[in-house]
């Protein structure tokens, strides 16, 4: 890690029990959304880095309303934050004026806070449909969650992290090692074969990759996995085996049921 990276954690790490100090008694006294803007943007400059006029700029005009902040960073547009009551709390409703912005835009992030709770999407098109993916929630006030922890999601928002794309490579990340790609993964054909050599080789009971996959899905995945069509992947499965099976030998003829069963014994 770089010598700024280190202290732009230690600044976060050192800064975080002030904040919470701060946050117990704005929930309190009630504070209202106006005032729980000068929380934001001393947690944005104190504790994030980001310099308040150059970075900064406020009530930006949406379709007849407003962005509380836009965060900017030589010219260009980072993420869009909108900002609540503090001790409020967030839902879909409130991301959903900021995601517009964010997307008439082109702008990537997305940030729903009151101040204590931060909540980060990126906005991502799913058959150009537009989405905003969740992709952590950092509370500053919280007890359970480890100051290192909080540390290093806070970090991500930094201006320092932003200099190496250290957000982006964390979402990026966190996608490859998601359950449903994880999934997709594990029911691809390569992986279905090895699986069903070994249970040949250590159990001599012949299985097909469709029968593979269905019990992988059942008994293996747990239910926040199962986003997919499962059917659909189970028939595709068999569909690819089927497929294979027909396929000519090195005679040129069709091996058909044969090389099916041929396939059973490796």
């Amino acid at each position: 890690m770089a010598v700024y990276q280190e202290k732009a954690a230690e600044r976060i790490k050192n800064g975080l029990r002030k904040f919470s100090t701060l946050i117990e008694k704005a929930i309190g006294s009630r504070m209202q959304e106006s005032d729980t803007r000068k929380i934001v943007t001393r947690v944005l400059t104190d504790l994030l880095g980001w310099d308040e006029f150059e970075n900064l700029t406020g009530e930006v005009p949406i379709k007849g309303s407003y962005a509380d902040f836009v965060l900017k960073n030589h010219g260009d547009n980072l993420a869009v934050i909108e900002v609540k009551q503090v001790g409020l709390n967030l839902n879909e409703k409130h991301l959903r004026q900021a995601k517009d912005y964010a997307v008439n835009e082109g702008i990537e992030w997305v940030y729903l806070t009151n101040g204590n709770v931060w909540k980060i999407y990126r906005i991502v098109f799913v058959k150009n449909v537009p989405d905003a993916k969740h992709v952590f929630t950092v509370q500053i006030n919280d007890t359970e969650m480890k100051p290192a922890k909080k540390t290093e999601l806070l970090y991500l928002l930094s201006e320092e992290a932003f200099r190496k794309n250290e957000l982006s490579d964390y979402y990026e990340r966190r996608i490859a090692l998601s359950g449903e790609n994880l999934a997709s993964r594990i029911l691809s054909n390569e992986v279905l074969d090895k699986i069903r050599i070994g249970i040949k080789a250590s159990s001599g009971h012949k299985v097909t990759n469709a029968e593979l996959a269905e019990a992988i899905i059942d008994r293996v995945l747990c239910n926040d996995v199962k986003t997919f069509d499962c059917e659909k992947t189970i028939r595709q499965i068999a569909a690819s085996e089927n497929k294979q099976a027909k396929k000519p030998n090195a005679n040129g003829a069709s091996t058909g049921k044969e090389s099916l069963q041929k396939n059973l014994n490796n």
